[in-house]
């Protein structure tokens, strides 16, 4: 089974998308080139261990077997908008979760809010530390998650930073 989480990269309320040309035929180049640049931090994306830890490996480290691999999607579909994702939602959702797994997160939060929409950011579940801890136990490999699973995400959209440690799943995982 495939799973796609990625995300269209265009402007969008978070990111925006610099994208213009660097070779234009109307302008009498040989070539039409089109330069697009964004915030690597944005849309779909891994989260090298240097976005967390100064001395941390960066993603041009690390290797793909670090996000290749077996997975289990963690089904958590009909948790409602604004709750806490519990460690004892994970253990009734992920027993098959095995060690070195990829785990793939799925709340279809966008079949419920446009990730074009501040609601999406401002009313998604999240993950609480008990289930990030728990997660981390499990010896996984990678995570993928389809919906901003820390709380203090939404507060980003008001330019509000809580401490990293309030980041759960950025702080343990």
């Amino acid at each position: 089974m495939i799973v796609d989480l990625s995300m269209p990269i265009a402007n969008h309320l978070r990111w925006t998308v610099d994208r213009h040309l660097k070779g234009d035929f109307a302008k009498g180049d040989p070539f039409q080139v089109t330069h697009v640049g964004w915030a690597v931090h944005g849309f779909t994306h891994v989260d090298a261990p240097r976005h967390m830890l100064p001395d941390g490996p960066t993603t041009s480290d690390l290797s793909l077997d670090n996000v290749v691999g077996s997975a289990a999607v963690v089904d958590l579909t009909g948790i409602e908008p604004h709750s806490e994702i519990s460690a004892e939602h994970l253990q009734a959702a992920g027993s098959h979760i095995e060690p070195n797994d990829i785990v793939v997160t799925k709340t279809a939060w966008d079949t419920i809010e446009s990730p074009k929409t501040p609601e999406f950011w401002t009313r998604a579940p999240y993950m609480s530390r008990e289930a990030a801890e728990w997660l981390l136990s499990k010896k996984i490999k990678a995570i993928a998650f389809d919906f901003p699973q820390d709380y203090p995400i939404r507060k980003l959209l008001v330019d509000e930073v809580d401490p990293i440690s309030e980041f759960v799943t950025h702080d343990v995982l």
